[in-house]
């Protein structure tokens, strides 16, 4: 009976390894990591301008007289505060700082010259508009077609502490801010758009000490930097091309020697060579492979700018296998190429 037993576990056991041995290759091969890759993409205006319009003057007429008070409200431990102190020049220069930054990574249009200042009347508490008269004085007409005014900023800041057992502290802090713009059309002497941009930032801090938790916050000056800028930012990216991250990834198989030689030169952002060797899998037999390297052949063509080609691989990818993965990223492809053909459109420039 021993021996029985014996053999008979021996027999399984070797079974178990020419099984382990015919199987292994296959998982091997099926197996499958995702790369990440991020890169930059020039997103469309919400707002299409003239394209015989491309040269703007920027004007600030949010700095109040110097009788004026412009001062900020602050909250601070469920208690409301006034800080004298004229936080206006801050706030609007680095707004239009801002707005002029996000005006040159877009390339739809260029500066005309410096910003201009032009304060506001004596006790003015609300936003007009500047006459076509001013905006000749300011911005001759060899400086621009457009000008954008910043007409008003604020700012506000919110603070709350909580102190718990042991010295243990909870910050947070809740920055808001809101900025009237105003677009003119210069050629035409009409009004292009008003709007009134405004912004969130949040922060919060957990630590053992007052002075310590404090740490990561900003001051009040450069809490209200940071809000205008966004504010600028922002109004910039409502009629101007502006670059945001995009996130895509592929796919790479162990033990596969196409898709990593593939992934490997994917990995210098050399997408045509990594293709080479993707396109060889995508148009083989197996169809498992084919619809990842498929998936692969259409990130490729993406890169290189061919959106046409890259939604023809992508649809190649969910012939072989519908997955959902890859149903997403044909939805991302068809979402760009519309945006792209609006792109088109808004930076063309008619001199």
């Amino acid at each position: 009976m021993k021996c029985f037993t014996k053999r008979a576990s021996s027999f399984a056991g070797l079974i178990f390894r020419k099984w382990a041995l015919l199987i292994m290759p296959w998982l091997l091969a099926g197996c499958q990591t995702r790369e990440a890759v991020s890169f930059k993409v020039l997103s469309p205006a919400e707002i299409s301008i003239p394209s015989d319009i491309y040269q703007i003057c920027l004007i600030n007429n949010a700095i109040a007289p110097r009788g004026d008070s412009c001062g900020v409200f602050y909250v601070f431990n469920g208690k409301l505060y006034y800080d004298s102190i004229k936080y206006d020049t801050l706030l609007s220069w680095s707004a239009i700082y801002a707005m002029a930054d996000a005006l040159m990574q877009g390339e739809r249009f260029s500066l005309a010259a410096e910003p201009k200042f032009f304060p506001r009347k004596p006790q003015q508490n609300k936003s007009y508009p500047l006459s076509f008269i001013v905006l000749d004085t300011l911005c001759s007409p060899h400086l621009g077609q457009g000008a954008i005014v910043l007409e008003d900023i604020r700012a506000l800041d919110v603070f709350d502490y909580f102190g718990f057992d042991q010295g243990l502290y909870y910050m947070k802090m809740k920055i808001l801010g809101a900025a009237d713009f105003r677009f003119y059309d210069l050629k035409r002497q009409t009004i292009l758009d008003r709007a009134t941009i405004s912004d969130t930032i949040y922060l919060d801090n957990v630590a053992y000490g007052w002075e310590r938790c404090l740490q990561p916050f900003p001051d009040r000056a450069g809490a209200f930097e940071q809000i205008a800028s966004q504010l600028g930012q922002k109004y910039a990216a409502r009629f101007s091309p502006t670059l945001r991250d995009a996130k895509r990834f592929y796919f790479n198989l162990v033990n596969h020697s196409d898709f990593q030689k593939g992934s490997e030169y994917a990995r210098q952002g050399l997408w045509a060579t990594a293709a080479r060797y993707w396109i060889k899998p995508a148009t083989g037999k197996k169809r498992r492979f084919a619809a990842f390297a498929s998936f692969n052949m259409a990130l490729a063509s993406e890169m290189q700018g061919k959106l046409d080609i890259a939604l023809y691989w992508i649809d190649q990818s969910l012939l072989r296998k519908q997955t959902a993965e890859a149903q997403q990223y044909r939805t991302q492809l068809l979402k760009r190429k519309t945006e792209v053909d609006k792109l088109v459109e808004q930076m063309k420039i008619e001199p």
